[in-house]
């Protein structure tokens, strides 16, 4: 089992790393358990604890048999915060009927959208030019 801090804001993974990384962030109010889960998420034995409520938010990340996991714990947060952050995570999956999109699905949408466009244009192009 390999560990590794990993920056909070760093840059996205590629889609080949994205498929084996899984990423995990621990939200709630202030002494609900989201460092203790952490760890046990990162040690199952309970020998390392890497999280503790006086950090700041961190994140490490560990390889546990073939996958990549990374764990973000937010501590002391503003409990109205949590609350609001947790409305809106809520309405963008109900918005969303639960599904997920990934930058390779948008990316494709994206060239769908200019292909469509561009034969829009060499359409109204040759209309133009029979008139």
């Amino acid at each position: 089992m390999s560990t590794e801090e990993t920056p909070l804001f760093e840059k996205p993974p590629s889609d080949k790393e994205s498929e084996s990384e899984l990423r995990i962030v621990l939200l709630g109010v202030v002494e609900e358990g989201k460092s203790s889960s952490g760890n046990m998420i990162l040690s199952p034995s309970g020998g390392e604890k890497p999280f503790s409520t006086k950090c700041p938010p961190l994140a490490i990340s560990r390889t546990i048999g073939r996958q990549r996991v990374v764990v973000v714990d937010t501590p002391d947060k503003n409990p109205d915060q949590v609350t609001d952050l947790l409305k809106k995570i809520t309405h963008m999956i109900e918005m969303r009927r639960g599904t997920y999109y990934t930058t390779e699905m948008l990316q494709e949408a994206e060239t769908a959208l200019k292909q469509q466009q561009k034969q829009q244009q060499q359409q109204v192009q040759q209309q133009v030019l029979e008139v």
